[in-house]
This record gives C-alpha cells, sequence and structure tokens, in this order.
C-alpha cells in the first residue's frame, strides 16, 4: 500500500508511528534471541536485514 502524505497527513502519521513500533520490536525480539541463545544465533541473512533496513533509522 502506498500513502502519500499529502493525501491524509493523520492516517500517515499514525501509520508511520506503527511502523515504527513493529520494527523496534523486531530490533528488541532478535538483541533477546541473542541474548538467550548467543551469537550463534544469528545468521548472516538476518544480520544482513538488520543492518539495511533503511526505515528503522529513520523517522
Amino acid at each position: 500500500m502506498f500513502l502519500l502524505r499529502e493525501e491524509d497527513a493523520e492516517l500517515y502519521i499514525r501509520l508511520q508511528g506503527q511502523n515504527l513500533t513493529r520494527q523496534y520490536e523486531l530490533v528488541t525480539n532478535s538483541i533477546e534471541i541473542g541474548l538467550l541463545k548467543g551469537p550463534a544465533s544469528f545468521d548472516k541473512y538476518l544480520l544482513w536485514v538488520l543492518r539495511n533496513h533503511k526505515s528503522l533509522f529513520s523517522t
């Protein structure tokens, strides 16, 4: 789904907040798994996805 801020600013801002929450939950879950299972729990693909997830770091 594609939504421009100019089309519906209130909905856009609400969706951005929800997306940011989901992205932080992904990082939090990954960190918890890493703490429980150790560094071997992260494969190169998960690390690549986390590193390249640009929207995670742009607000």
